[in-house]
């Protein structure tokens, strides 16, 4: 079987560097070896094939330690590289690297979506998709990440950016103007407006609470 590069030189850089775990991954992907497409490939593989319904996880589904283990590393090295193609995306604001992020962060929520730190992922990919106007699927990722967590540190964020995202697609006073000229009866509300029912009162009830406090 062909060598991993990408666990080979996280290897070494781990040796080289007797320091936690997360921060040795950080350390690794500063590293300009760790920006090419070869090291992409190898990570996105690796995070593929070793997975909890991977042949190496059925040969080795009775070491729960191992299986951790290897989740934590998998998992911590995602995540951190999605952070730093998004991170790269965000200065460069080349189109090329904001689909590299998005691409990073999609096989995230999909391989690791029981992750302590998901909510906040589904935050941060809501980030990115607000800064490309991607307004509507912006919104879903703040949703779910205020869902996810509704004690973390992003939520009250979560809750105000997915306001901020589902009003952008609200008519403008002309648009309103156009559609009912000067009619003055009730109109009822349209799929742009009842999605902004739910947040509103998670909003509400957010400072109702903290008035009590």
């Amino acid at each position: 079987m062909k060598p991993n590069i990408f666990l080979s030189n996280l290897s070494i850089a781990i040796q080289r560097h007797p320091k936690p775990l997360i921060t040795n991954i950080k350390l690794f992907l500063t590293t300009r070896r760790a920006r090419t497409k070869n090291y992409r490939d190898e990570l996105y593989t690796w995070v593929d094939n070793f997975g909890p319904e991977s042949e190496w996880a059925k040969a080795n589904s009775s070491n729960q330690k191992l299986m951790q283990d290897s989740f934590t590393l998998r998992e911590a090295s995602l995540r951190n590289y999605t952070l730093m193609l998004h991170k790269n995306a965000q200065n460069s604001q080349k189109k090329p690297e904001l689909l590299q992020a998005q691409q990073a962060y999609k096989l995230y929520l999909d391989k690791f979506p029981e992750s302590g730190r998901v909510a906040e992922m589904h935050f941060f990919y809501g980030e990115l998709l607000y800064s490309v106007n991607n307004f509507a699927a912006a919104a879903k990722e703040y949703s779910t990440a205020a869902e996810k967590d509704s004690k973390g540190k992003y939520f009250q964020l979560a809750v105000l950016n997915n306001l901020l995202s589902l009003e952008k697609s609200l008519k403008n006073d002309a648009q309103i103007k156009q559609m009912i000229g000067d009619s003055i009866e009730p109109v009822a509300f349209t799929e742009a407006e009842t999605p902004l029912f739910k947040p509103l009162i998670i909003t509400f009830n957010f400072f109702q609470r903290a008035k009590k406090l």
